[in-house]
């Protein structure tokens, strides 16, 4: 199972960097064991490192902050206000639920060039405001 999975991988790997279609011999060549493999999957997920000095401006990490939100199909940020500082994005208005605020800020932290979240969002209906018939 494991060796189709790799194999499954390693041609998707290949198609999308070189064009070329894996060969089952590349892998005896490699000799790679489970732990290479993971490792190499690890390594084709993440981002280099930024040249020294460069900051994303404010104005940028703010376009994407809200273009994030807006594109979620779990989000309603109409009523959400979003300042940025420093790479600090400050969320300030209202939330239709509790997993709207947390998916928000969940999906903030992802944006590339934030530091911090300061989620101030309050929730559209408070919970001890509902009765049980408005809860079931």
């Amino acid at each position: 199972m494991f060796l189709k999975n790799q194999e499954r991988y390693l041609n998707d790997y290949y198609s999308r960097h070189s064009g070329q279609k894996y060969r089952e011999s590349d892998s005896k060549d490699w000799g790679m064991s489970d732990k290479k493999f993971d490792q190499m999957e690890a390594e084709t997920k993440r981002y280099g490192k930024a040249p020294k000095g460069y900051v994303r401006s404010d104005e940028k990490i703010k376009e994407n902050v809200c273009e994030v939100l807006w594109q979620h199909p779990e989000v309603d940020a109409s009523d959400v206000e979003v300042s940025v500082e420093k790479g600090c994005v400050v969320l300030k208005g209202t939330a239709m639920s509790r997993f709207e605020k947390k998916m928000m800020e969940s999906l903030i932290e992802q944006v590339l060039g934030v530091e911090d979240v300061v989620n101030l969002l309050t929730l559209a209906t408070p919970m001890k405001d509902l009765n049980e018939e408005q809860l079931s």
